[in-house]
């Protein structure tokens, strides 16, 4: 019932569409096969298998269909695929095909799928022999179904086949044959069929045609290339064959253009002869990647046939390539091809890329003088290079991991380390300081080398509790650890020196010390900065010296209320503070000696000569 539905709908959709310009005429087998035949290719042994009214031929097809003319092989009345026609049901339907059926049930598990096709209905198959007058075969087609969308991955899986059979030709279909209708560069080869080729998959081939514009299609491929290689002057046989899936409603169409069957040598072929992974195509590269030109005779040859070649482009022979070539190449009857070898020289310059480029003059096989030519790019290789690696310091409980940075040479790069490794990047732990060695090598065989050193520190260790001098420098706080370290203190009650990493106290305090080493391993210094001292002078030079004009005694200033007493040589005191701060200046007193008793605050008691000296 479904299935009726979706016909009905199919049916209204097309009775509305506007009017096209496709127009198709039933042919017999020989009109169909001389009208898909390109020019002087002999044919034989047509034959059509099905009802008459499935073989035809169409034209008057505009864009998007991109196939303007050509024969049609149906699943119905082929007068369907124009818009408003519903044709004639067909009265002599053939069912059952083995080789379609096993087309058809091939393409689910290719596509992840699991739905399979019973039988094969209204079958069409026009065939015939021909005879390959070079060696390569192509033609154009376009597939086109009303099953789109609404049965893709279902049983109703219509399919068709292009079954090639002959010398070299080793299938597993009917008389060795293989099938040539495929997705283009499919691996394994993928028939073209509703399930393969929609908006989900291989959505690039697919043309949506729901309002069944141009055609009575409700969705359409792309023009489709069939190829295959033959062997010159040998008789094959082709099959081109369609059938529904299952059931024998909803048509399905192959369209092949007019004129497009057509046999041609490949004449120059450009090969790259050890490719390389991500390396444009059809280049070669200096000293590493190699390339030939296989050339094929324009057409079977009976007898002995000269081609001269020309040699041009960017690239020189014998400057920037080598080659096995000479002016002239020479078939022979029964030579199938000769085979170029082009090597390029490395020469270290920079000259971008170039092009070698091949060509010669030939006669087409209806007499007509033409032109073939191929080219391969010729790029520039340098040899790799492996930047220094810079020293690699290794935290406790860490781990690091050594990237070596390359630059020129060709991808593929393979590593040995000289710890064992061979990996892109290596790892190095607690416990593997020392030097070590990478070789790295390109896809060319060019190799570098770079030596690296691994460092661990020292452990880590901080002074907990220091007591400083007032304006004294410490000995060394922090020990190992991976260094700069990241220091924070009291700018106002420290200096520290970044070079001797050493604190120097600026005010009388308790002052912490936060350090961090660039293993962010933590310590706290808690420096404690007192008066340590007090130092005297023996001598002070009033009015002659800026820096020593009074009696200073270093380290008073932490000692508040200490008492200075100074006698002259006679006993007479001269001076007195119950408060010294450095204040006498010997002003009321004569050059000479004087005796002094200093009692700073905590009890310490300092006595001692002193000099007054003027100048002159």
């Amino acid at each position: 019932m479904m299935r009726k539905i979706a016909l009905l709908i199919a049916l209204a959709l097309v009775s509305n569409a506007g009017f096209s310009q496709i127009q198709v005429d039933q042919l017999t087998a020989d009109a169909a096969v001389q009208l898909l035949l390109g020019p002087s290719i002999q044919y034989s042994n047509a034959q059509f298998t099905g009802d008459a009214l499935q073989l035809g031929g169409m034209s008057g097809a505009v864009n998007p269909f991109e196939i303007p003319s050509g024969i049609v092989l149906a699943t119905a009345d082929v007068q369907t695929l124009e818009i408003g026609n519903f044709g004639t049901f067909l009265t002599s339907p053939v069912s059952g095909n083995a080789d379609l059926l096993s087309v058809a049930n091939s393409v689910p598990p290719l596509i992840g799928q699991s739905f399979s096709v019973s039988s094969v209905n209204d079958v069409a198959i026009l065939e015939f022999d021909f005879v390959a007058t070079g060696t390569a075969l192509s033609f154009d087609f376009i597939f086109g179904s009303n099953e789109y969308l609404t049965f893709v991955n279902t049983q109703y899986n219509d399919v068709f086949g292009f079954f090639l059979s002959g010398p070299g030709i080793t299938g597993t279909y009917q008389d060795g044959a293989t099938n040539i209708a495929i997705i283009p560069n499919s691996n394994p080869a993928l028939p073209v069929t509703i399930s393969s080729v929609n908006p989900g998959l291989n959505s690039n081939y697919y043309i949506d045609n729901p309002n069944q514009e141009i055609a009575a299609l409700n969705g359409y491929t792309t023009t489709l290339t069939a190829v295959a290689n033959l062997i010159c002057g040998e008789t094959y046989h082709i099959r081109l064959a369609i059938a529904d899936g299952v059931d024998t409603s909803l048509d399905s169409m192959v369209i092949l253009e007019e004129g497009s069957f057509n046999i041609s040598s490949n004449l120059i072929q450009p090969i790259v002869v050890n490719p390389a992974p991500g390396f444009p195509a059809l280049s070669i590269l200096e000293g590493c990647i190699e390339g030939q030109f296989v050339i094929t005779p324009p057409q079977c040859i009976v007898e002995e046939l000269v081609l001269d070649i020309t040699l041009g482009g960017t690239a020189i022979s014998g400057v920037d390539y080598t080659t096995s070539l000479t002016d002239q190449i020479v078939f022979q009857p029964g030579d199938s091809e000769i085979v170029v070898e082009i090597e390029a020289i490395i020469d270290d310059l920079v000259e971008g890329t170039e092009e070698i480029i091949i060509s010669f003059d030939y006669e087409t096989i209806d007499g007509l003088p033409a032109t073939a030519s191929a080219s391969l790019n010729l790029i520039d290789y340098q040899p790799l290079e492996v930047a220094e690696i810079p020293v690699t310091n290794i935290c406790p409980n860490s781990s690091e991991v050594v990237d070596p940075v390359t630059s020129l040479g060709f991808g593929g790069l393979t590593y040995s380390w000289s710890s064992g490794q061979t990996t892109a990047t290596a790892t190095y732990s607690e416990g593997d300081a020392g030097e070590y060695e990478v070789f790295v090598t390109d896809y060319c065989g060019s190799t570098d080398s770079a030596t690296f050193i691994i460092t661990e520190p020292l452990p880590f260790a901080v002074v907990d509790t220091v007591v400083l001098c007032f304006s004294g420098t410490s000995t060394a706080l922090i020990q190992g650890g991976s260094r700069p370290y990241d220091v924070t203190y009291d700018t106002l009650g420290l200096a520290y020196n970044s070079q001797t990493e050493l604190f120097t106290g600026l005010q009388n305090g308790i002052f912490l010390v936060e350090v961090i080493d660039q293993c962010g391993q933590e310590g706290d210094i808690l420096i404690t900065v007192q008066p340590c001292g007090t130092l005297i002078p023996n001598i002070f030079t009033p009015n002659t010296d800026a820096q020593n004009k009074a009696f200073v005694i270093q380290g008073v200033q932490f000692f508040p209320g200490s008492s200075l007493t100074v006698w002259n040589r006679w006993g007479t005191i001269v001076f007195e503070s119950d408060n010294y701060n450095n204040q006498w200046d010997g002003d009321d007193s004569p050059d000479g000696t004087y005796f002094y008793v200093f009692q700073r605050s905590d009890g310490e008691i300092y006595s001692g000569n002193v000099m007054i000296k003027r100048g002159e």
